[in-house]
């Protein structure tokens, strides 16, 4: 029986980051993997999904080109070539995509296979058996499919199956009007593929501050995505070479005929065949019960990333793995514990215009009954966003009343993901919104525009 340090059950974003923290503390490290090593963000989720949206912005880019003088003919998308290349983009070895000759160099022993407790301390691994005093869960979380009459008779397509498509189909409906979904609408729409986004609520996006999310909607339509609101899919049947998928509307319904159906509802946390409970870990639907230290209700196990439930995003993962590392370790290497922070995770749907924000909506105040205070400003409003055409796009502020701390920031626009990353420190760091107006900010950037929302709210010195 081979012995550890640390069991990491799980090679995705939260059990690589836990490894390898684990390894820097100079602990032994067994590291657990079923399937694809690396897991979803790197081979089928995050970086795929990036890689095709930026074939489609491209083509975009080029059909935009007359509107600064540049004559090119009509694009158009090689579908052959666009999955040659992100599948260079997944295959390469660049960057800190996890190999078994990094593993190895690192220090880290590989197990292939599925890994089930058989006690607290001890994981069956296909015909081998490891052991350490403890384990971190880190087995992430699957595509859920819904629920729908035939749907799987009919068959379907997920994130992970779009690059196995030999052909694009002429016409897609969409079910899930989440960040999957809606990148998707976007990766398929600009290479010629009549999509129909689904969404069961008033709006995309729906956990977004709402004034982004109608503007989001605005300019998806305008994209060439047919979106449909408030809708629910009833059924799904095969009518030749067709999917057919009954929508209700209300107390109305309609048929909507399509060549392919792609599924984005959600991933729920993978907690199956590990004998969990047999050694005293508590879950629920939303995943593996933690505390702040990412501790499990079993003694000396700690759980991290997706399987937790608290923030579906690799960057939490990654976050939270280091933590959970640390105080699995701690006492061996006479560290002090440390507590997880959730005030401020920056998020980003990867759509055009991009959608950013962090901390709370402007629904989310209302809720909780905050006394606070919202201003934003348009994209039209800088400089940068005419001279580059990027008009589409707002910034929003929320700050408490009387302190001026920010309470939430959100933006749709060119380069949100970056620019979202000037509030998330001030936030961390409980820097109030005078920070940000009183800040030169130079000229002409799109970071002005959190310059121009900032003065609406505190004046400032530049007022």
């Amino acid at each position: 029986m081979a012995k550890f340090d640390l069991i990491v059950l799980g090679s995705g974003s939260a059990g690589m980051s836990a490894a390898r923290r684990a390894r820097r503390l100079g602990a032994s490290v067994a590291l657990v993997e079923k399937d694809i090593l690396g897991g979803e963000c790197p081979n089928s989720a995050c970086v795929p999904a990036k890689a095709l949206l930026r074939a489609a912005e491209s083509i975009e880019e080029v059909r935009r080109a007359h509107e600064f003088g540049i004559c090119v003919d009509e694009p158009c998308a090689n579908w052959s070539a666009v999955r040659r290349r992100v599948r260079g983009i997944v295959g390469s070895d660049e960057g800190e995509s996890p190999t078994e000759e990094r593993l190895q160099k690192q220090g880290i022993a590989l197990f292939r296979g599925e890994g089930a407790f058989t006690s607290g301390d001890t994981i069956r691994v296909g015909s081998r058996t490891i052991t350490a005093p403890r384990v971190i869960v880190a087995s992430g979380s699957f595509d859920a499919v819904p629920p729908i009459e035939g749907l799987q008779d009919t068959g379907f397509i997920n994130h992970k199956d779009a690059l196995g498509l030999e052909k694009l189909p002429a016409s897609m409906a969409i079910i899930g009007a989440g960040p999957v979904g809606v990148e998707f609408a976007q990766i398929f729409a600009p290479l010629g593929v009549r999509v129909t986004l689904l969404a069961s609520g008033p709006l995309p996006l729906p956990r977004e501050d709402h004034t982004i999310s109608r503007l989001l909607l605005e300019c998806l339509r305008e994209s060439g995505v047919r979106v449909q609101t408030g809708v629910r899919v009833e059924r799904a049947e095969k009518r030749g070479a067709l999917k057919v998928l009954a929508v209700a509307d209300g107390k109305q319904q309609h048929e909507l005929e399509v060549e392919e159906i792609f599924v984005a509802t959600g991933h729920p946390p993978f907690v199956s065949g590990m004998n969990l409970k047999g050694i005293g870990v508590e879950s629920d639907k939303s995943g593996i019960t933690v505390n702040d230290r990412l501790g499990t209700t079993a003694e000396h196990i700690w759980a991290a990333g997706d399987v937790t439930g608290v923030a579906l995003y690799t960057h939490v993962a990654s976050y939270q793995a280091k933590l959970a590392a640390h105080n699995a370790l701690c006492e061996q290497f006479g560290l002090s514990p440390l507590q997880a922070d959730y005030r401020v995770i920056p998020r980003v749907t990867f759509c055009r215009p991009e959608v950013a924000s962090v901390g709370l909506t402007e629904e989310d105040c209302l809720v909780q009954e905050l006394k606070y205070r919202a201003a934003q400003a348009r994209f039209t409003d800088i400089e940068r966003s005419v001279i580059s055409g990027e008009r589409a796009g707002l910034a929003k502020l929320l700050v408490e009343e009387g302190s001026g701390q920010v309470l939430g920031a959100h933006v749709i626009g060119a380069r949100a993901g970056e620019l979202i990353h000037e509030i998330a420190p001030l936030m961390q760091n409980r820097v109030p919104v005078s920070g940000i107006g009183c800040t030169i900010h130079a000229f002409p950037t799109f970071s002005e525009v959190w310059e121009a929302v900032a003065l609406k709210l505190d004046g400032g010195a530049n007022g």
